[in-house]
């Protein structure tokens, strides 16, 4: 039986950092109710800051090779760009080139991604948005495309255009986008994130939510 969850996450700066606190944060908000289950049933929950992906990898292999069997690693990176819906994580991440991991089908319990960018879970809850930004958000401005589809580059431009008006100002993935992250809708998220909802359904079954 699992007794403690340590997620790697590509960005927000190492240990330490502002960037590290508001990752935690983000991703403390945005799984809420996967962590106070976990501590309902004395699982150990730890969401990791790892600064840049390489380094995330990194931390994932090093910590795992040392590690208890009670103890479940996941790495969750950026895809960085399309992926097939077929393709397993282990492979994409081993065959694309800028990364080239040494990975293989027993790692893919242990691999998620956020297709192409967590900006496409912002994007997905168009209400967390709404309010978070509030007058002079010009949500038009967003693309109405399947979230995992659209490039990584559009992501952060449209997000840049939808938000331009706004008193809190144009988007800015520290000083904004795990703020936003804490207060997303998952259902919402997962329902338009395939990979999102892959993950949520992994995690749910390791600290003991079971759905209907």
């Amino acid at each position: 039986m699992v007794r403690e969850i340590w997620i790697y996450i590509e960005g927000g700066g190492r240990n330490g950092t502002e960037g590290a606190s508001a990752l935690r944060r983000g991703f403390g908000g945005f799984f809420a109710e996967l962590m106070s289950t976990a501590e309902q049933n004395n699982i150990i929950w730890r969401n990791i800051p790892s600064g840049g992906r390489q380094q995330a990898y990194t931390d994932f292999v090093t910590e795992r090779q040392d590690s208890a069997e009670e103890v479940l690693h996941i790495l969750l990176v950026d895809s960085e760009g399309p992926v097939d819906p077929d393709c397993p994580h282990w492979k994409y991440l081993r065959e694309r080139k800028e990364d080239r991991w040494e990975l293989c089908e027993d790692d893919e319990k242990h691999l998620h991604l956020m297709v192409q960018a967590m900006e496409a879970w912002l994007i997905a809850d168009r209400k967390a948005l709404r309010e978070f930004y509030g007058e002079g958000f010009e949500e038009e401005k967003l693309p109405d495309d399947d979230v995992e589809k659209i490039p990584k580059k559009r992501l952060v431009i449209s997000l840049k255009a939808a938000t331009r008006s706004t008193e809190i100002g144009t988007y800015h993935k520290i000083q904004h986008a795990f703020d936003i992250l804490a207060t997303l809708d998952p259902p919402i998220v997962r329902k338009a994130a395939p990979r999102c909802d892959h993950l949520f359904h992994l995690l749910e079954k390791e600290v003991g939510i079971f759905r209907e």
